[in-house]
C-alpha cells in the first residue's frame, strides 16, 4: 500500500540541537542548558498561544523564547547577538539519515509532505538548505491553520490535503507530543527514538510503529501493511 507520509521538521528531520555549538560562542559552558530551556520555551509558549488562540507564527514563539533564556541565564546579547542566532534555525543541518529515507520512500510511491510548526519561510530555506525540498509534494505549516501541534486543526488539514482516508496516513516524528496528537487525530503514527534517552510520554497512546533510526522506515512500513493483512 502506498501512503501520504507527514514528517515533522524540527529534531525529526532538522538537527536542531545544533544550534548549540553556535551558542557556545556567546555563553559559553551554559551552551547545553540554555539550548534545553530555549527549545522548552519555545514548545511552551506554542502550546500557549495556540490555547489562548493567538495566530500561529513559530518564529515569535523562537524569538521570545530566547529572550526569556537571556533573562532567566543573566546573560546579556545584542540585538545583532540576537538576530544572529535567529538565523541559524533556517540553516541548521539534516539528520545524517534522512536524505536516503525519503528518496527510497518517494521511489516506493510514498506521497511525501512536511507538517510542521515552522513559519513556511522558515521550512522552506531549511528543506533547500539541505537539498531536500524536491522530495516534499507540499508544506502544511501552523500558519495554514493558525494552530500549533498538537492542535488537531493541523493533522485534519493534512489529511485533508493529502486526499486519502485517514488510515493511509501516517505521522512520523521523534516528538512524543506530535505522536500524541497524530494519534488523537485519528492517524497512523511512527516515533522514531534515536536515543534511548528519549522517553514516550506515559500515557494511554502508544505511537502505530517505532524504530531508531529513519533508515529503518520503509521496511517498518512494509510490515505493518503484512501485520494487517
Amino acid at each position: 500500500m502506498k501512503y501520504a507520509l507527514a514528517f515533522d521538521l524540527f529534531g525529526t528531520l532538522i538537527k536542531t540541537n545544533a544550534i548549540r555549538h553556535t551558542l557556545e560562542d556567546y555563553v559559553d559552558e551554559q551552551a547545553g542548558l540554555f539550548y534545553n530551556l530555549w527549545r522548552n520555551k519555545q514548545l511552551e509558549y506554542s502550546f500557549r498561544k495556540t490555547l489562548m488562540n493567538f495566530p500561529a507564527d513559530f518564529s515569535l514563539c523562537t524569538k521570545e523564547a530566547l529572550d526569556y533564556c537571556c533573562t532567566a541565564f543573566d546573560i546579556y546579547l545584542s540585538g545583532r547577538d540576537k538576530k544572529n542566532l535567529l538565523k541559524q534555525f533556517s540553516s541548521l543541518p539534516s539528520h545524517q539519515d534522512v536524505r536516503e529515507a525519503l528518496e527510497t520512500a518517494k521511489t516506493e510511491g510514498h506521497k511525501l509532505y512536511i507538517v510542521s510548526n515552522g513559519n513556511r519561510d522558515v521550512i522552506t530555506d531549511l528543506l533547500h538548505h539541505n537539498q531536500l525540498y524536491s522530495f516534499f509534494h507540499d508544506i502544511i505549516s501552523a500558519q495554514d491553520v493558525d494552530a500549533f501541534k498538537p492542535a488537531p486543526a493541523i493533522y485534519e488539514h493534512f489529511i485533508q490535503k493529502s486526499g486519502r482516508p485517514k488510515e493511509q496516513c501516517w505521522l512520523i516524528s521523534s516528538n512524543s507530543f506530535d505522536i500524541l496528537g497524530a494519534a488523537q487525530s485519528g492517524l497512523n503514527t511512527m516515533w522514531i527514538q534515536r536515543s534511548s534517552e528519549n522517553i514516550f510520554d506515559p500515557w494511554d497512546i502508544q505511537p502505530s510503529s517505532v524504530i531508531g533510526t529513519l533508515a529503518e522506515l520503509t521496511e517498518e512500513l512494509n510490515s505493518y501493511v503484512e501485520d494487517q493483512d
